[in-house]
């Protein structure tokens, strides 16, 4: 595991194998350690970083620096790109998806490809249409349980409501009480999550920027939310690609990376053919 060090925070990843390089960014209540059983699959062609977004496993982040929407994320894995020497092929799910988007419109040149697994991009559901805000209720009212349950000292009660939206009703229950205490410590980390989302802002017109190509899943059996959002985003980006998974969920990159490993792989050997094929036309029309 390495360190990056950036203004307030302390990045620490990992990496893996060789080639061009892969960033994979992990969700709410997690680590880059999520993405291990892809990192199996992608390392033979392709030199894997996860990192641990701030506040997560062993990255830190200033505790009184104020929630500035997903900026601070963004900034830390655009200067984390910069380092590696990108651009990158960059893979988000959920809270990471929406981290990888913010660095897609903010830094294009440093994203090869763009892959995002059912993004936490709440505010889009806030700001649309009724049908839209009736179901960004849902996700609201999770996150009202979550403050609430912190603010009784009760941070396992609103894990307990966030997992099991999440995982399906009832999953918290299986787990074992270390376990739950895991997920109770990160009822603050995933507290500022929600909140700097509820700062983005951002219109679908902006997602125009994004000119890489780009790949989108849903899982069939997730919840309406991150449904609704991964379609709002395909229909937004240019030229991308909406793929829906079958049985899977929201932790589809977890529980069908058997499935999604593999397309990852099609999808980045697409992006790089397509990439050298307009080198070679360029250099054509140039000639």
């Amino acid at each position: 595991m390495k360190a990056h060090d950036i203004a307030g925070t302390r990045l620490f990843y990992r990496q893996a194998g060789a080639g061009t390089p892969v960033v994979l960014l992990h969700g709410s209540a997690s680590s880059g350690a999520q993405w291990k059983e892809t990192i199996d699959h992608l390392r033979t062609r392709h030199r894997v970083i996860t990192p641990d977004l701030p506040g997560y496993g062993g990255s830190e982040v200033d505790p009184d620096r104020p929630v500035d929407s997903f900026d601070t994320d963004a900034q830390a894995i655009i200067d984390l790109i910069e380092q590696i020497g990108g651009p990158v092929h960059l893979v988000g799910h959920s809270f990471g998806a929406s981290v990888a988007i913010k660095v897609a419109m903010t830094a294009g040149h440093l994203v090869r490809s763009l892959t995002i697994f059912e993004p936490a991009l709440f505010h889009l559901l806030r700001d649309g249409d009724a049908k839209d805000q009736a179901i960004h209720r849902e996700i609201a009212l999770v996150e009202g349980l979550l403050a609430a349950s912190v603010q009784d000292d009760d941070a396992a009660a609103g894990m307990a409501q966030f997992i099991d939206f999440w995982n399906g009703e009832g999953t918290w229950d299986r787990l074992t009480p270390n376990v739950q205490d895991m997920y109770a410590a990160e009822a603050g980390h995933v507290l500022r999550d929600f909140a700097a989302g509820a700062k983005e802002t951002w219109g679908l017109q902006e997602a125009e920027r994004i000119d890489c190509p780009t790949f989108a899943y849903l899982g069939l059996e997730s919840q309406a939310v991150s449904q609704r959002t991964t379609e709002i985003m395909a229909e937004a980006i240019p030229n991308a690609s909406l793929t829906m998974v079958a049985d899977a969920d929201h932790m589809a990159p977890m529980t069908h990376a058997h499935v999604l490993a593999p397309a990852l792989k099609r999808h980045f050997e697409a992006a790089e053919t397509a990439e050298r094929n307009m080198a070679a036309y360029s250099a054509r029309q140039a000639a």
